[in-house]
């Protein structure tokens, strides 16, 4: 995995996303909230309702709570949520000297 932005290490569901690109056209445009995700999904609450979309198929923009705005494609953070958490923590300590 290449290294990711250090926001999207953390926690995905919250912040506010937009499909830039996909494999399928029809997925291009979508934009809303993310309300909860899997190894392979990310759950969007839209203004149309719930959207599923595969991580593997689509080119997302993030906006961070700080208003920054990071382009990601979903291959990228096509993990558990809980491992990608836990590869921030090792290199947390890892950079502190601790554990």
């Amino acid at each position: 995995m290449r290294r990711l932005h250090p926001a999207l290490l953390g926690e995905l569901i919250g912040l506010r996303v937009r499909v830039v690109n996909a494999t399928h056209p029809g997925y291009i445009g979508i934009e809303g909230t993310v309300v909860d995700e899997t190894k392979n999904l990310l759950v969007v609450e839209t203004s149309e309702g719930i959207k599923k979309l595969p991580k593997p198929d689509i080119v997302v923009e993030f906006e961070l709570p700080n208003g920054e705005r990071i382009c990601v494609d979903g291959a990228e953070i096509t993990v558990r949520p809980h491992e990608r958490t836990r590869k921030l923590w090792r290199k947390v300590y890892a950079r502190s000297g601790r554990g």
